[in-house]
């Protein structure tokens, strides 16, 4: 993870500073009926806190099961985090467990940046807490008590909010580029400008395979930074096949925005069949057989055969039609005996991409074959002379008779 990890770091930022005099603060977030509440700052770890909420008969404690205090047990943290122990060991740089916790529940910037990767880390910073059955435009009023583990009271903290639900502005300007068996996804979305309300700040990455359903892709978070234009590389893709993609951004108690432009792309072909394996040579009388392992490719096509008389020397197609990928040999009939010759074979495949040529298979063509016999011999006398006929022999290197 980037330094810079968290646009709404900013918010903390001024959340921080414009309550200078005070010591600790919060925000809200709203979905639903549902009312999340941020501790600006963790609580110690002697130190736990229960929360009311402030109705008609007066303040009615929330917290019931038991009051709210940091994890202070390393393995429970980790525990707790789940798949975001991943994300979130990368951003501290570290993955002892005793380091990762005390980071997550440090009182610094960098600590409130990391609590809000995911609400399991707020939870084991003690800053999360959610409020059920609200009512979206209704005001209300809170009351943090800050105790010691004896049960002194060390602070309070009151504050009266407007449970408004704000969602995210949609990501825009999606824009696709195609690789080998990968999809680069590029978006903009706008700068932080101090608005409370933009709590978005991280993204959700949807596919489409075809005329499927779209699915979300991402399983690691994607970050917001003003920094950086937002992309995500999507890869091991089949090719041949239709993409379309969406990008949405989420805040941190899930409230979802409207999704970008959906953009959809053919993933080509662009990958070229795996070099032939095992080309070898049989001499016959007629020429020169070379064969090779069949390419294991599902959509390779044919080979292409190569001829050379030095491994220097340029090499020269000698096939004139595409050898088909289901015959893996070719019968070179233009050789010459007492001739060195080396041989590579390339697959090509339903795409028209060329694989790398094999090896060099080297060859000396030797003369170990007899002449064919003639054929048709006959017979008759003249003058007191036998005079003999026959057909020649096809041999090409023939001598004589």
């Amino acid at each position: 993870m980037k330094k810079t990890y968290l646009i709404i770091g900013l918010l903390l930022v001024l959340v921080i500073s414009s309550n200078a005099q005070k010591k600790r603060d919060f925000f809200t977030m709203v979905k639903g009926d549902s009312l999340a509440m941020f501790l600006t700052e963790s609580p110690s770890a002697n130190e736990v806190y229960n929360i009311y909420r402030k109705s008609d008969t007066g303040f009615v404690l929330l917290t019931k099961n038991e009051p709210i205090r940091a994890i202070i047990d390393p393995t429970e943290a980790r525990l707790l985090l789940g798949r975001d122990w991943t994300t979130i060991s990368q951003a501290v740089d570290s993955d002892d467990e005793v380091e990762v916790m005390q980071q997550i529940k440090s009182k610094t910037f960098r600590g409130a940046i990391l609590s809000l990767i995911s609400n399991n880390a707020a939870k084991v910073a003690g800053r999360w807490f959610v409020d059920y059955n609200i009512k979206s435009g209704n005001s209300y009023t809170y009351k943090y008590i800050f105790k010691s583990m004896s049960g002194r009271v060390l602070d309070s903290l009151e504050k009266s909010i407007i449970a408004e639900q704000i969602i995210p502005d949609a990501p825009s300007d999606l824009k696709l580029t195609v690789g080998d068996k990968q999809i680069k996804l590029n978006w903009k979305y706008p700068k932080w400008k101090g608005d409370y309300g933009d709590l978005g700040f991280r993204y959700c990455i949807y596919r489409k395979d075809g005329n499927g359903k779209f699915k979300k892709v991402n399983d690691n978070i994607v970050m917001r930074d003003d920094n950086t234009e937002p992309e995500y590389d999507d890869l091991w893709l089949e090719e041949g096949k239709k993409y379309s993609y969406k990008v949405t951004i989420v805040d941190p108690i899930g409230n979802e925005s409207q999704a970008s432009n959906i953009e959809t792309v053919l993933l080509e072909d662009k990958t070229p069949p795996s070099t032939v394996k095992n080309v070898w040579s049989t001499a016959y009388q007629d020429g020169m057989k070379i064969s090779w392992n069949m390419s294991p490719e599902l959509d390779a096509k044919g080979y292409n055969i190569f001829r050379s008389t030095g491994l220097k020397k340029t090499f020269k197609k000698i096939n004139n039609q595409l050898i088909k990928v289901d015959t893996p040999f070719y019968m070179d009939s233009t050789v010459s005996e007492k001739k060195q010759y080396f041989y590579t074979v390339s697959a090509i495949d339903s795409s028209d991409n060329i694989g790398k040529r094999s090896n060099p298979s080297s060859v000396f063509l030797k003369d170990q074959f007899p002449p064919d016999a003639p054929t048709s011999l006959t017979h008759k006398l003249v003058n007191s002379t036998v005079q003999l006929n026959w057909k020649a022999s096809t041999t090409k290197d023939l001598n004589g008779y």
